[in-house]
This record gives C-alpha cells, structure tokens and sequence, in this order.
C-alpha cells in the first residue's frame, strides 16, 4: 500500500560543537533509527530519502512554522550503522537559534539533568506496512525537547577537535561506526 502522509520521528542530538571564538554553532548527531518511539513506529532507513532536506531543507525548531523558526541548515546526512546522521549549523543572531542553543549549552552544564534536546525527522511518508515507515523523504529536521526515543544521547563538545563523527565523511553510508 502506498499512500503518501505527513511524520514526525524524534531521536536526541548527539553533538553540540562551536568554534572557540563563537563563530559557528555546528549540530550533529543521530536523526533517526529502526529503533520503536513511543508511537509505535519505525523508519527503515533505507527508504529515507533526505536529498530535499540537504538541498533545501532546514533545522526549524519544535516543528513550528514561519521563517522565525528556521534555525540552521544541513551540511551532511548519511545513513550509518547508527542510523540516519546529520550535520550542520545553528544560525547565530536569530533570537530562537540563540534561545535553543543557550537551552542545549545550559543542559550540558547541568551533569544531574536528565532532560534532552533532540532531533525529529519532518516529511512525507511514501510507503508504510503498518507502524512501519518503509520509504520517505525529509522536508526539515526539528530541533526537539519532546522526547520519544531514548536510545541515543545529547553530547557537547566545546570546540571543534580533530576527531569525525565518520573517518570516511565523503561516503554516503557509514560503515565505520558499527
């Protein structure tokens, strides 16, 4: 059965970098896994589809609409072993990006919370068997307080260090992260 419907999926960021001298914000993490939410769905992450997202896509925040809410734009996406990996940069001097990474900052200096902020895929569904998402495509990627998948967690990194999230950034699947 194909029908195509709206989705959100929500899955923690990873990582939190910023330059030294303040100058860039750079996000990346983990947007989405075969992992259950608390809906009862799954993305296989196959089928996504994220061309849209990194051509013309946006990080918006909490899925609201309206140009104010667009905070960051998309450097990098790629399915790893993880799952659907995600790279790119907060705006700085947009009141709300400033607001979500002031929120993101203050959490990781806060070693007894246990609250996250998070990513939530934004798209179309073209294929679902059941609670299963089998192919879609990705619109926007919100930035998150609403939890559903507890599986991977929020990391801040103070600057930006030597080290990749992937050895192999030009590849389009990750198999260095098992």
């Amino acid at each position: 059965m194909s029908v195509e419907s709206t989705f959100d999926f929500w899955v923690p960021i990873v990582k939190a970098k910023t330059k030294e001298d303040g100058s860039l914000r750079i996000i990346e993490g983990i947007a989405s896994t075969t992992d259950i939410d608390l809906q009862n769905e799954t993305v296989d992450q196959r089928g996504i589809d994220f061309k849209y997202f990194l051509n013309h896509g946006y990080f918006n925040w909490d899925h609201k609409p309206g140009s104010e809410n667009k905070i960051g734009e998309p450097w990098e996406c790629r399915i790893t072993p993880k799952g659907l990996y995600v790279k790119g940069m907060l705006y700085k001097g947009k009141k709300v990006a400033d607001n979500v990474w002031e929120h993101i900052q203050t959490l990781s200096k806060n070693e007894d919370s246990k609250r996250r902020v998070g990513f939530s895929l934004q798209g179309k569904t073209v294929r679902r068997n059941g609670n299963s998402i089998l192919k879609c495509w990705i619109q926007d990627v919100a930035i998150t307080t609403a939890p559903i998948n507890h599986n991977t967690y929020l990391d801040i990194v103070k600057s930006l260090g030597t080290s990749s999230w992937c050895d192999d950034p030009s590849s389009s699947i990750c198999t260095c992260c098992m």
